[in-house]
């Protein structure tokens, strides 16, 4: 008989079954974070065992030990002639629970963005929960964008900071998944191209069909409208560079980041998608996988 699929069963699951176990305990944790803590200045913190045991609430020496031991064993702690550290696996699970994926519940209610909404001029509102970022345009019950970002650091009073976090996060996973590989597992990452989706993203206004980025490993996907990978291709980066615009720093939802899209043909898929800055505009010509076939700048 064939071995189960790594995601459902098989020797992949058992260890992976077996680590998770090892950290599904307080005091184990504990370890992982004082350790974690103490990392500064871009490097994996050493403690001694005396150092780790005082960052617990064991009083049996004999107890750490064993705890510690365990973390070894499954290698989330190394340790070393000086002591103890994390291993990148620890990081890892350090991260993990400070990012506060399985604790922290936050919620902060609607508040006004710079950004205004193109169809009715009015203000564009950001707001978080469950975890995501939602832009919103009340005026025209309308969803714009949503994302994931974990809670981390961030409480009520860090609204703008929450925004611009979901902005650089989504951007940073787009690149990745526009250029084939998963952002969290490494997995191979496969592109649907479809008219189909521009339901699922509640968009209107648009003749081209959206993007679908998704995982074959882990499953995680992305929905985008077209022009959205493109401002990452150098021509259209180094237009709005030279007309004072950083892509990377402007939020995806303003107006300057816009483009107008031209079907141009559906068999094959050839899109022109044009982009504005400073009155001069930027041409971008693309074929269903999204390759650029030729750009054309048309000063103002």
């Amino acid at each position: 008989m064939g071995s189960a699929p790594a995601g459902t069963g098989g020797p992949s699951l058992a260890a992976a079954d077996e680590v998770l176990k090892t950290v599904a305990n307080e005091h184990r944790l504990f370890i992982l974070m004082t350790l974690g803590d103490a990392c500064t200045g871009g490097q994996y913190a050493t403690l001694r065992f005396t150092d780790v045991w005082e960052g617990t609430e064991l009083e049996d020496s004999g107890r750490l030990n064993y705890h510690l031991q365990q973390l070894v064993e499954t290698d989330y702690v190394a340790s070393v002639e000086d002591g103890y550290h994390l291993t990148l696996r620890g990081l890892k699970a350090y991260q993990a629970v400070k990012a506060g994926f399985y604790a922290k519940e936050l919620e902060i209610p609607p508040f006004e963005l710079a950004s205004t909404h193109e169809v009715c001029g009015e203000s564009l509102y950001a707001s978080y929960r469950d975890q995501r970022v939602s832009i919103e345009c009340p005026s025209c019950d309308d969803q714009l964008h949503q994302y994931p970002v974990p809670p981390g650091p961030f409480d009520e009073s860090d609204a703008p900071e929450v925004a611009a976090a979901m902005n650089v996060r989504f951007t940073t996973d787009l690149c990745s998944m526009s250029q084939g590989f998963c952002p969290y597992c490494s997995g191979p990452v496969e592109l649907d191209v479809s008219q189909d989706h521009l339901d699922r993203l509640d968009v209107e206004e648009w003749n081209a069909p959206a993007l679908l980025f998704w995982c074959t490993h882990c499953h995680w996907f992305m929905l985008s409208t077209m022009e959205r990978p493109l401002l990452l291709e150098p021509p259209v980066m180094a237009f709005f560079a030279e007309r004072g615009v950083n892509v990377w720093a402007e939020p995806g939802w303003s107006n300057v980041l816009e483009a107008e899209d031209v079907v141009r043909s559906r068999d094959p898929l050839e899109v022109s998608l044009t982009f504005t800055c400073a009155g001069d505009a930027l041409e971008v010509v693309v074929d269903g996988s999204l390759n650029v076939l030729r750009t054309e700048t048309h000063d103002g």
